[in-house]
């Protein structure tokens, strides 16, 4: 059997491989560790996605020659994510001049961007608010344009709904595939504004004050965010503790999640206690394990 990557031959010992997709399922945790990923297999001349099902049913017994289109999972996702971003234009565009002329293909359309969405998740090393903002936005319009009840006087809405998301997605770009390097001492000083703000999130809930809440747990989200991005991005410091680091960055993910959930439910009652109670320990707790290990 002759394996290439990308049109380059490579050797390839088998470990008990049956089939195909254990071959495939097996690269891919090798490539993994590149930070690179299989966009396409090609099995004796027949091209498959990498998740093709029928990967299974052939024997590697059976596989003269297999090659694979190879790509970094940066560069993979910034192609989504700008090919979603012109989509949102376009459709903004076309609303715009045709009305719901085309409303019947925006379906299958928002439908490949939620696809998107759940490789950019799988891809990202954090928790992505906005991505959470897109996927209900874009639920809520297939609902829309399904429905019976489209009026002509919801357009200029509509096509500022599409700029904003073409907006969200540059924005999703800038975080995922070109984040801000995180440097120890600007994210000691946001842990220290965050837990300074963290009664007022509080207080503006029982005040009813719900938009000021609202914008200060949108700056705790991102200082989360940048908290999990620095232990990726330093990994090479923190040698020797690699599972003690990873389970910290797992808890603040989980923790990001819960924060992503209850904004989308506006569970403001679970939202003040996951600020109040859980975020102080856990943001407690990373500064004690992360500063240590780095040398404290």
């Amino acid at each position: 059997m002759q394996l290439s990557i990308n049109g380059e031959i490579v050797d390839v010992t088998l470990e008990g491989e049956k089939t195909a997709w254990d071959l495939v399922m097996s690269l891919t945790r090798i490539l993994a560790e590149e930070d690179r990923i299989i966009t396409g297999v090609t099995i004796n001349n027949t091209f498959y996605s990498s998740d093709n099902d029928v990967l299974e049913q052939i024997p590697v017994e059976e596989i003269q020659d297999i090659s694979l289109e190879v790509a970094e999972k940066r560069e993979v996702v910034k192609t989504l994510l700008q090919k979603s971003q012109e989509i949102c234009i376009s459709v903004a565009q076309d609303l715009q001049g045709n009305g719901y002329a085309h409303v019947a293909q925006y379906k299958e359309i928002m439908e490949w961007i939620l696809e998107v969405l759940e490789i950019v998740h799988a891809l990202s090393p954090v928790e992505m608010v906005e991505s959470s903002l897109i996927r209900n936005t874009i639920l809520e319009l297939i609902k829309y344009w399904q429905s019976d009840n489209k009026d002509e006087k919801d357009i200029p809405q509509l096509v500022q709904v599409m700029q904003s998301l073409s907006q969200y997605f540059e924005l999703l770009m800038s975080k995922v595939v070109l984040p801000v390097q995180i440097e120890r001492e600007e994210l000691e000083k946001a842990l220290d504004e965050l837990l300074e703000m963290l009664p007022q999130i509080s207080e503006s809930f029982q005040l009813g004050h719900d938009r000021i809440a609202f914008e200060k747990i949108y700056q705790v989200v991102a200082i989360l965010e940048s908290a999990i991005l620095y232990l990726r991005q330093h990994a090479a410091d923190f040698a020797g503790r690699d599972d003690e680091i990873e389970n910290m960055a797992q808890g603040m993910n989980a923790l990001l999640s819960d924060i992503v959930a209850a904004i989308e439910k506006s569970d403001l009652v679970y939202l003040g206690d996951l600020m109040e109670y859980e975020l102080p320990e856990k943001i407690e707790l990373y500064r004690s394990v992360v500063w240590s290990s780095d040398g404290d």
